[in-house]
């Protein structure tokens, strides 16, 4: 017993389980027709090299992209989205892979914000942050999986899909101010449908019995009464 529970303490120690954390204050919510840009600021005292920052940048950006929500340059997005780094500490592969978790853990701390460019309002922000102190692995992936994090968050879509809300029509008698329920929307749909269609068709008799009526005039043109 002693034996399984050390074999299973070597294996998270060595292999870990880092997961991203989001707390979120504003869910964010994307849509296909809106383009997003991204941005990241460090914090004073971040410490992060040049091929880090270029690693991270691309790996939301590829995430957005494929998302199909990343705008093609800062002048078409309509939101921007602004990383902001507050902690980035990331282990020298060589040191983890020598002393393990001695060399301590490696931890990714930032928020995100979201503005609607037109109205320059927060719609969206998160605290996102990672945390792994196993001994096998390297910073690479780190940086891959937080970038993850963030593009889960920017691209978040509604229950349907982000796609259009459909129009609700509310009865007269409906309270103002108050949601319709499901099966006073789907009536009130299916009555304005039907409406639509009684109306169509009366108007196609009429124009038959105008057209009748005209090409009757012109046939008997000479008896008054023929056509009435």
């Amino acid at each position: 017993m002693k034996k399984l529970i050390i074999v299973s303490m070597m294996v998270v120690t060595l292999f870990g389980c880092a997961n991203v954390k989001l707390k979120t204050s504003k869910s964010y919510i994307s849509n296909d027709e809106t383009k997003i840009s991204i941005t990241i600021n460090k914090g004073l005292g971040v410490s992060i090299t040049e091929d880090q920052y270029q690693l991270l940048e691309n790996q939301i950006t590829e995430g957005l992209a494929k998302k199909g929500i990343l705008a093609s340059n800062e002048k078409v997005s309509q939101h921007s989205a602004v990383v902001s780094l507050h902690s980035f500490k990331l282990r020298d592969d060589a040191a983890r892979l020598l002393v393990g978790i001695l060399a301590g853990c490696d931890k990714i701390d930032s928020t995100v914000s979201v503005t609607d460019k037109s109205t320059r309002n927060e719609i969206g922000s998160s605290s996102i942050s990672i945390k792994e102190c196993a001994a096998w692995g390297v910073a690479e992936k780190v940086i891959k999986k937080y970038a993850d994090g963030i593009v889960s968050f920017l691209s978040t879509k509604n229950v349907l899909g982000a796609k259009k809300q459909p129009n609700y029509y509310v009865q007269p008698n409906s309270v103002e101010g108050s949601e319709p329920t499901a099966s006073r929307v789907i009536q009130t749909q299916t009555s304005k449908q039907k409406n639509d269609i009684d109306e169509k068709i009366r108007e196609n008799k009429q124009y038959k019995k105008k057209s009748t009526l005209i090409a009757c005039q012109k046939e008997h043109a000479h008896l008054f009464f023929a056509c009435q």
